[in-house]
């Protein structure tokens, strides 16, 4: 959280992007929420949106995510 409140001065846009395993409910998580909330409180000002043709959807899901757990 803390980088991403120091790298939201920065950069004019910026991305947020989780993986989970595939039995998580909520998306965004509130870990996502928080660190965009974070981000736009740090930076003081509106991110810019890029222009796009068309609106992208990002998902990363997968049925065995073995990375960071805490009990």
């Amino acid at each position: 959280m803390h980088l991403a409140k120091v790298a939201a001065k920065f950069f004019d846009y910026a991305e947020i992007v989780e993986m989970h395993h595939d039995k998580k409910i909520d998306a965004p998580s509130g870990t996502a929420i928080a660190t965009a909330k974070a981000m736009l409180q740090a930076r003081g000002k509106p991110f810019i949106c890029p222009k796009t043709e068309r609106e992208i959807v990002s998902s990363v899901r997968g049925g065995a995510n073995r990375g960071c757990s805490y009990p």
